[in-house]
Order: structure tokens, then C-alpha cells, then sequence
């Protein structure tokens, strides 16, 4: 009659269960092995997989980081949008500019005064604003009329105005020698008022 074997319970020592004798970190250590439940199997299958298998595994394995990450054809052709993008904005707004840019700088940036003063005959310059004395040709000797000529800066577009300061003010004729020279035409001992708007 053969023996029975009785199957004898395993007892676990604390050498089998490694350092940890907490009754916490060994239900921890089964939780982990719950969740990992997919990893382990995966990594069961590779032990035991053969070469086809092998093989397969790692060409879906390949396929499927190939199609998770972007190709080079992918970012270049993102890029070149890019610079398509940022090239039709920038052409827009040149256009619009070209367009609307005098409309829109007359109406946000009013006229405003340029050079401004009193200007006398015999040389004198006060309430100066960006004008400045630089001489006086004489016209006529009889009358001593002439061009005094001045120190200033002529804008882009610009409005010249002068006018005597006599009981009976009367507009005075005035031209741009230059760029930086403004004359203003003035009798033997007239003083007149003088404006440059840039508009």
C-alpha cells in the first residue's frame, strides 16, 4: 500500500520575505503585484517566447513608436507652414499700411508746430522755438527790405505761415532755401511772427 504524502504548508521565514517584517509592507508588496498583473504577464511571455515570436514582438513594438512619434517629412512640413503663415501676416500688414498708414498717422498724430518765433530786421529772434538767426540779404537798398534768413528744419509736409506785428498785420512771403534754411521776407524795421506746422 503505497504512503500518502501529506503536502506540507510552506512557512515563510523573514529571510524568504526579505527584511521587510511589517505585516503593512508585505500586504503593500501583494497590492503592487495586483497592478502590475499585465507587466509580469507581458514579461512571462518574453521568457518563454521563441524567435518568430520575438520577432513579431518587436516589429509591433516598432510600428507602434514609429506612428506615436512625428516623422522628419511631418516637422519640416509643420515648419514650412509656419513660415507660410508668418510670411502672408507680415505681407498683410505691409499692404495695410501702404493703404492706411497716412490715414491712420494723420488722424492719431495731429498737426503739430515745427519751429515757431518772433523775427526782427535787425537780427533779433525771441519766443524761439527750433529757430535761430543766421542772416539778413538785403533786397532793396532804399526800402532796406529783404530775405532774413533762419536756422530751420523743414518737415516732410509742412505749412509755413508769417505775418507782421504792425497795427495792420499783413501776411509776409516766405520760402525754403533748404532743408535747414527758412526765409522769411521783412521790411527796414519790420518784426514778424512766424509758424511751421508739420501736417
Amino acid at each position: 500500500m503505497p504512503r500518502k504524502h501529506k503536502k506540507r504548508k510552506k512557512t515563510y521565514t523573514d529571510q524568504e520575505i526579505g527584511d521587510v517584517t511589517d505585516i503593512k509592507d508585505v500586504e503593500m508588496r501583494e497590492g503592487d503585484e495586483y497592478s502590475s498583473d499585465e507587466s509580469s504577464e507581458e514579461e512571462i511571455l518574453r521568457v518563454h517566447e521563441n524567435r518568430k515570436q520575438r520577432a513579431k514582438r518587436i516589429t509591433k513594438e516598432t510600428v507602434k513608436q514609429l506612428k506615436t512619434e512625428p516623422k522628419c517629412r511631418t516637422i519640416c512640413f509643420r515648419y514650412f507652414l509656419f513660415v507660410i503663415v508668418l510670411s502672408v501676416g507680415v505681407a498683410m500688414v505691409v499692404q495695410l499700411y501702404t493703404t492706411y498708414g497716412e490715414y491712420v498717422t494723420d488722424a492719431i498724430f495731429p498737426p503739430r508746430t515745427s519751429s515757431a518765433g518772433l523775427v526782427c530786421a535787425n537780427g533779433t529772434v525771441t519766443n524761439d522755438y527750433m529757430l535761430k538767426w543766421h542772416a539778413f540779404e538785403t533786397a532793396h537798398n532804399e526800402t532796406r527790405a529783404g530775405w532774413a534768413k533762419l536756422n530751420a528744419t523743414k518737415p516732410k509736409d509742412s505749412l509755413t505761415i508769417a505775418w507782421s506785428n504792425s497795427d495792420t498785420p499783413k501776411l509776409m512771403p516766405t520760402r525754403w532755401k533748404s532743408k535747414k534754411q527758412l526765409e522769411v521776407f521783412l521790411g527796414g524795421d519790420e518784426c514778424a511772427s512766424i509758424l511751421v506746422y508739420s501736417i
